[in-house]
């Protein structure tokens, strides 16, 4: 134990240390593309730590940073960004933003789809991983936050918005615009019924 005046300043600076080093954030491995994919030359891939699986169709001008695994069966349109930087910030002695680094992984289920201008964005700890669940449709310019976890067979309608660590249930439909709120979680009442929310 130990007592500090910034408690959460001090562990940001322990975490950005310590996210240099593998035995906390894991190996790099270089980046593996599975079998009867469809990649545009013009999408930009990490070259280190991007799992992507079979029969995977990525368009124009999507971007996929490390730390990402994409399940078989997935769509992701152009100008989609998975793995972009969370807004994470901490404060340092003199009051000034100080940048967290993003070390977790984000998980894309088996025949997701994600539409045009979707950002999707990286957890601070190893172990915040942000994951889209099987089948789940998002639609055009989404954004879903570091820490978050949608559901199965979900639909997020154009220009929702998961804020960090927001839970959203299977079989759950997210209205135009919506925004949920880290604390808040979505839960549909019957499998295939929409929840109510828009």
């Amino acid at each position: 134990m130990f007592l500090c005046d910034r408690p959460k300043a001090a562990l940001f600076e322990i975490h950005n240390r310590l996210a240099r080093h593998p035995d906390y954030v894991g190996a790099s491995a270089a980046t593996v593309v599975g079998e009867g994919c469809s990649i545009s030359p013009l999408a930009a891939i990490d070259r280190e730590n991007v799992v992507i699986g079979d029969r995977v169709t990525i368009e124009p001008f999507v971007v996929i940073k490390g730390r990402v695994i994409i399940g078989n069966d997935v769509t992701i349109r152009s100008g989609a960004v998975i793995g972009c930087k969370g807004f994470s910030f901490s404060k340092d002695t003199q009051g000034q933003n100080v940048s967290v680094e993003d070390t977790a992984r984000i998980i894309i289920e088996d025949h997701v789809e994600i539409f045009e201008q979707v950002a999707i964005s990286t957890g601070i700890f190893p172990w915040e991983e942000t994951r889209i669940g099987e089948n789940t449709k998002v639609d055009a310019q989404c954004f879903i936050a570091h820490g978050s976890h949608i559901g199965r067979n979900c639909l997020l309608a154009n220009g929702s918005r998961c804020c960090g660590n927001s839970r959203v249930g299977d079989h759950v439909w997210v209205g135009v615009g919506l925004r949920l709120c880290p604390t808040a979680c979505a839960w549909a009442t019957a499998p295939g019924y929409p929840s109510g929310l828009s």
